[in-house]
């Protein structure tokens, strides 16, 4: 099996039970209402980073992601495409968090907010796009800390986070991308027998009514035959 058949197959089995929601109604409605709790706990954040002080960045960052939640809000209830709205908001995501990463918000404590980027996103959007965005922040993390990119930060990480952030945020992504792909493997699996067990299932029950059908236009016959048998006798 080659790089590309592993690659495809492993896309495959992690997109395909994204819209196990059901109808796109029933996604926009989830959407909708993760988005808003999201928005809140954002506001909660603002209101406590606010309160101790925090810098123009993190407020500045705040702000934008606050707006980009009510703009995905709205689209998601005037109906466009969830393609679309995945882009706009897996863009935002990518620009802001890549942005505190840069100036190391609330004392560099906002990149480690960046973790659950791939989870949440996968939740909520599908996986591939937590997929999508685990990837990107894995090389965007790497290179910034193991390069002398890092350099040019308005935040100088200590050493130990230089060495040591990339390996965990790379391993937590790895963890849950693989314990997700298991998850829907096995339940492809399990969907794959149980349609195969209803469809053997259907053709016994099929074959006993093509016999009882069968011996039902039989059957007046023989009693007819057996009638004139009698009679003749």
């Amino acid at each position: 099996m080659s790089f590309l058949s592993i690659v495809k197959h492993f896309w495959q089995i992690i997109g395909s039970d994204d819209e196990i929601l059901g109808n796109q109604k029933e996604k926009r409605r989830l959407i909708l209402v993760t988005n808003t709790a999201l928005l809140f706990i954002i506001i909660i954040v603002m209101i406590l980073n606010l309160s101790s002080g925090a810098s123009r960045e993190i407020f500045i960052a705040t702000v934008i992601l606050i707006t980009s939640y009510l703009i995905v809000n709205i689209m998601v209830v005037k109906g466009v495409s969830l393609n679309i709205l995945n882009i706009i908001l897996s863009s935002f995501v990518s620009i802001i968090f890549s942005y505190l990463i840069y100036t190391g918000g609330n004392d560099g404590f906002a990149i480690n907010w960046t973790i659950l980027i791939p989870y949440v996103t996968g939740l909520i959007y599908g996986m591939k796009w937590g997929v999508v965005l685990g990837i990107y922040f894995t090389v965007f993390i790497s290179i910034s800390f193991y390069t002398p990119l890092h350099t040019y930060f308005q935040y100088a990480y200590p050493q130990l986070v230089l060495q040591r952030f990339p390996i965990l945020f790379g391993a937590c992504f790895l963890v849950v991308t693989f314990s997700i792909y298991q998850l829907k493997l096995l339940n492809k699996r399990q969907s794959a027998h149980k349609k195969s067990a209803d469809d053997a299932r259907a053709k016994a029950e099929d074959g006993i009514r093509i016999k009882n059908k069968i011996f039902d236009n039989h059957e007046p016959r023989d009693t007819h035959t057996h009638e004139r048998h009698n009679r003749h006798g």
